[in-house]
């Protein structure tokens, strides 16, 4: 057992941040491994409430313009009230669970010598037991070639598998059993909000007309015994005396695509569920795991980080986290966690699914928090920060559609909100691809931003793949359609810049009549103090004249000339550039606001340290960003600590960036969390049991963050100009690393001791 490639523990799992994350990227599994009643949370990733819907406002091009006359007079305070009351429109809808496989088993009242394990190198779960003298396996993946879950149990006796088997949903749904199969028909809700729309509430319905309803799914478990005996009992499956037993478990639904109606233009589900059983029914169990393992390795085993282990290193994980808290040494900890977000990433998103939402492709809620959706003023583009520079471009093709699709459904939001060219998009956006502002506070619900975003992660798949055709025929055509967007709406302020006003910096409010020190909590019934709106904030102009840079790029690059092209160029130097604080750091409004939280886990103002380039090799910028990340304080959230890792990173700091790792590993439960190294700060971030990163409650962005945060602490620049180690941190004297990526295509391979490089590759 490689401890830098195996999450293990010697007991099951007695919660969900327990359990042990399987996937193909369109399935998802929890497996929690209790010997007697062994559970198997199961997710699919088109699983949403509701069906394709434009939410309009009347007039909103009218407010809009209002919100700017307001914001250019200094009237912020009326500007934020007109944007809630008369902008805003509806939120996202809900990422749903599927159900849970449940096995029941008999014969076993004690056990011993107990073990589970998710080998990253096969992606398989596995737990193994004794009871009564019979040591009993159990073994469980999600096959990509095969598009279904596999579970094996085995013993080591013959006649001891006895189990029933079952399925059970929190969705309106059907069970029956026959023939050995268990079958589960359901229906997906519709979401209904009550309430005005900064204080909306939701509902979810199940309607009979047609036209209202969410749609349809069927899961399938197929139950294969090895000798013994079998039969129905009700919706359940049972099994007496087998030597052995697999269970295949399908699902399929009506999900036709984000601009169709799931119930009156759903694809057929059915036959395809049953097709997918029947495939690997009467197949062979080792052709099949064989299959799975191979399709798997050939992106898993493209890179690798080997870091010393210690005595720590054996122990099980939960166990590792703890003793690591501790301020015990356990550096192979840390290339763990590098390889569980290169697992993630290929557990939750493959070519044609869709891509990572804030939770990947795991949740048991029936409302997950924060509706499980695409938050997209930084999660969802974090989710695939490592992707690209950890060798795996195959991945990023869902994050790639996502664009595409943004692109077609924030033109009509860009022309009936705005009155604008081009497309945009703001803090969310889910399965139907919404666009539109979202509901409540103005601080998240207005900020136009995330199409500019997007753009950087469009461009990045360029720069590391090099793809010709994509550059000429979707990159470049994109970029001058985001960039069309802030071409017509951008005023000219009283210094001459090209300002978007007004702006948000997300998700922060300042003080309008300063801070003062006033704790957080003495803020509740003085909000008409706090403004989040602002003439413009440096978040948006970074995201602007970046988005304008990587446009000339690439139309340099692809050859492509145009009126447009030359507004840009022309306009990029005027747009309005970063100012300073009072205390040298970056100011995140136009004005030197006092924010109402000194330590919010946003770093908005940074945008140009990271994911952008704009800051780290300006000595006099990267001083202010370094002194801004010291004011905002190391403690946040966890993916806040995955976004400080790499800041840190990029600014050469290799020791502040594994103190933000050391933070990241810190143990958490459901609600809280502890920091017992020397001088950390108590904060809710951290890792759970099973290395899930607690937001809290669980988001999976802190473990993409903290992936890409180590590769820039190995790695940085492009094929041009490669930087290896540019921040290897002190204590980790020795090591190595193969397979990461350059921007410009090359792969690097690097090996060190005493901190000093003694091989190195780059092809």
């Amino acid at each position: 057992m490689n401890p830098s490639h195996t999450l293990w523990y010697n007991h099951p799992a007695e919660e969900w941040n327990e359990a042990l994350p399987l996937g193909n990227g369109r399935i998802g599994a929890m497996v929690f491994g209790d010997p007697v009643h062994a559970l198997y949370s199961m997710n699919e990733d088109t699983l949403w409430t509701g069906f394709p819907k434009f939410h309009s406002r009347p007039d909103p091009i009218i407010a809009y313009r209002k919100a700017k006359e307001l914001t250019a007079a200094g009237r912020n305070k009326e500007a934020q009230t007109l944007l809630e009351e008369e902008f805003i429109s509806l939120s996202t809808e809900l990422y749903l669970p599927l159900g849970d496989i449940c096995l029941d088993f008999d014969g076993i009242d004690a056990y011993t010598d107990y073990t589970r394990r998710l080998d990253l190198t096969t992606a398989i779960a596995s737990e193994q037991f004794a009871a009564d003298g019979v040591v009993y396996s159990r073994e469980s993946f999600i096959s990509e070639p095969a598009q279904v879950m596999v579970i094996r149990l085995t013993a080591s006796e013959k006649g001891k598998i006895s189990f029933k088997a079952g399925l059970t949903s929190q969705l309106l749904s059907k069970i029956s059993a026959e023939n050995g199969v268990v079958t589960l028909q359901g229906r997906c809700p519709s979401v209904e909000v009550v309430g005005h729309f900064n204080e909306l509430k939701v509902k979810q319905v199940y309607r009979d007309d047609p036209e209202r309803q969410g749609m349809r799914f069927q899961a399938r478990l197929a139950v294969v015994p090895e000798g013994g005996a079998m039969m129905q009992d009700g919706d359940r499956v049972i099994v007496t005396g087998a030597d052995a037993a697999t269970l295949y478990f399908a699902v399929r639904n009506s999900f036709n695509g984000w601009k169709k109606h799931p119930a009156l233009q759903g694809k057929e589900f059915e036959a395809p569920c049953a097709d997918d059983i029947a495939a690997v029914v009467s197949g062979d169990y080792a052709a099949i795991r064989e299959a799975h393992i191979a399709d798997y390795r050939t992106l898993y085993d493209r890179s690798e980080l080997t870091l010393p282990t210690s005595p720590l290193s054996d122990l099980p994980t939960d166990e590792r986290l703890e003793r690591h808290a501790d301020g015990e040494e356990d550096q192979s900890l840390y290339a763990l966690l590098y390889h569980f977000g290169r697992y993630l990433t290929i557990a939750g998103s493959r070519a044609g699914t869709q891509p990572t939402n804030l939770q990947g492709i795991w949740n048991h809620h029936l409302e997950a928090p924060w509706r499980g959706n695409y938050t997209i003023n930084i999660n969802t583009e974090m989710n695939y920060w490592p992707t690209l520079m950890t060798n795996l471009t195959e991945c990023y093709q869902p994050l790639l559609q996502l664009i595409a699709d943004i692109r077609e459904s924030g033109a009509r939001t860009a022309r009936e909100f705005y009155g604008a060219k081009g497309f945009c998009s703001h803090h969310n956006t889910d399965l139907w691809r919404l666009t539109t502002p979202v509901a409540g506070n103005a601080v998240w619900a207005f900020w136009p931003m995330s199409s500019g975003w997007f753009m950087r992660h469009a461009y990045e798949y360029w720069e590391y793949t090099q793809d010709e055709t994509y550059l000429k025929e979707t990159l470049v055509p994109t970029l001058r359609d985001c960039a069309a967007f802030y071409l017509d709406l951008m005023d000219e302020n009283a210094d001459g810049k090209l300002v978007l006003r007004p702006s948000t910096s997300p998700e922060n409010f300042f003080c309008i009549n300063g801070n003062d020190g006033r704790p957080l909590n003495d803020w509740e019934g003085h909000e008409d103090e706090l403004c989040p709106v602002a003439d413009w904030t440096a978040m948006t102009q970074a995201i602007i004249r970046d988005e304008f840079s990587l446009t000339l790029a690439a139309a340099k690059a692809a050859g492509v000339t145009g009126e447009d092209i030359d507004a840009i160029a022309a306009a990029l130097p005027r747009v309005q550039g970063y100012q300073l604080t009072r205390t040298g750091a970056i100011r995140e409004w136009d004005e030197d606001y006092d924010s109402y939280d000194p330590h919010h886990r946003h770093l908005s103002h940074l945008y140009g340290l990271h994911p952008a380039h704009e800051i780290e090799d300006d000595p006099v910028l990267a001083a202010a960003a370094k002194q801004t990340l010291i004011e905002r304080g190391d403690a946040g959230t966890g993916w806040s600590l995955g976004w400080k890792i790499n800041m840190w990173a990029r600014l050469k700091d290799g020791d502040h960036a594994a103190h933000m790792l050391d933070m990241q590993l810190s143990p958490s439960s459901q609600y809280h969390s502890r920091y017992r190294k020397e001088g950390a700060v108590r904060a809710p971030g951290g890792s759970y049991p099973n290395l899930f990163d607690a937001h809290p409650p669980f988001q999976i962005d802190g473990n993409f963050g903290a992936c890409a945060g180590i590769t820039e602490m190995l790695l940085q620049g492009d094929a041009e100009n490669p930087q290896l180690l540019p921040a290897l941190p002190a204590a980790w004297k020795c090591g190595r690393v193969r397979g990461l990526r350059l921007r410009g295509g090359k792969t690097v391979d690097i090996a060190w001791e005493n901190g000093k490089i003694t091989e190195s590759a780059i092809y």
